[in-house]
């Protein structure tokens, strides 16, 4: 190991930062694969020469309030979270107007983004099959777990979101949380049991943007009632007022004297 520090110490002085891994493998002898077998990963070898790593540099805690209020507005109104089944792989996506910059750029600054992440939004190309009320668009798309664990969700923590769309929002951090915690133990492959819930998750995020679905129901459906009852600490929910809410218009009548965990039973 030390004769790996010494040569990445040498390569570093000689760019004048931590170098990346194509970097690495022309100046230097040693691969970045060789690093990556003795310290875990290419990024833990670099911090043996000071590298640190783009989302340790954020801090939610710094946003102003009026920008937090803003953004989480946006978000609200605009921002779409999703867990694409085929490769259970987690997205962000906030889209609007192209000529609206000025918002995208804020967004960017706020959650301190790589403008990278600012594309055009292919639903633009709507308007080639006919749609003439398509309009060109740009969007924010975020896949990178580590900073949608680090920017995105920790800032939406602190500034909660109000509409409905706070019940992905749940969901999806908790899923985010789950894959960074996988990763940091280097564990990128997931049992069956692991992989199911991942599908719950995806399926129940699905379900809750349609249109008057009821959010108890979608919980229950899926076996997520242990998410639900986290909006008691994320923004303001009243469990009794919603769980009444349900057994009074969308249970069966044999479940209205069940207790929560056997309508959990039937609903699933």
């Amino acid at each position: 190991d030390d004769e790996l520090i010494v040569e990445l110490k040498r390569v570093t002085e000689l760019l004048g930062h931590p170098p990346t891994h194509g970097e690495m493998k022309r100046l230097s002898k040693i691969s970045p694969k060789t690093y990556h077998g003795h310290f875990g990963s290419w990024q833990n070898a670099k911090r043996y020469v000071g590298w640190v790593a783009p989302w340790e540099q954020f801090n939610p805690e710094t946003i102003l309030a009026s920008d937090g209020a803003w953004l989480s507005g946006m978000v609200d109104g605009e921002g779409c979270f999703r867990i694409m089944r085929h490769k259970l792989q987690p997205i962000f996506l906030l889209s609007l107007r192209d000529d609206d910059t000025f918002s995208i750029d804020e967004i960017v600054r706020i959650l301190y983004l790589s403008p990278n992440c600012i594309r055009f939004d292919d639903r633009a190309c709507d308007r080639e099959r006919g749609c003439k009320q398509a309009k060109p668009a740009l969007r924010i798309q975020i896949s990178a777990i580590p900073i949608l664990a680090h920017h995105l969700n920790a800032t939406l923590r602190r500034f909660p979101l109000r509409t409905r769309k706070k019940h992905q929002f749940v969901i999806f951090n908790n899923y985010i949380d789950l894959r960074w915690q996988h990763g940091k133990n280097g564990r990128y492959n997931f049992d069956q049991e692991t992989k199911n819930l991942f599908y719950r998750y995806a399926a129940a995020i699905a379900e809750l943007k349609r249109y008057r679905t009821d959010p108890y129901t979608v919980y229950a459906k899926h076996g997520l009632i242990d998410l639900h009852d986290q909006l008691e600490t994320y923004g303001t929910r009243d469990y009794d007022e919603c769980h009444k809410k349900y057994l009074d218009k969308t249970a069966p009548a044999k479940c209205k004297e069940l207790p929560a965990p056997e309508l959990l039973a039937l609903t699933t």
